[in-house]
């Protein structure tokens, strides 16, 4: 089953969910073989723009919690 999220216009894109899912994963897979910067010092390299960008400072900023 895809997973769809909302798109600027308002519109369910299961290819932006796919390419949010992609990235994600990569994200947690560098940070865990890295480890050499903390969750805040990530969450700090995006942007809050109201979107991926919210989404991903606020993924990183619980799982530091």
């Amino acid at each position: 089953m895809a997973t769809t999220v909302q798109g600027r216009e308002g519109v369910l894109d299961p290819i932006l969910a796919k390419k949010r899912r992609v990235f994600t994963r990569t994200l947690r897979k560098v940070m865990r073989e890295e480890r050499e910067l903390s969750n805040a010092e990530m969450a700090a390299m995006f942007e809050d723009d109201g979107d991926l960008g919210t989404a991903m400072r606020r993924m990183l900023l619980s799982e530091e919690q």
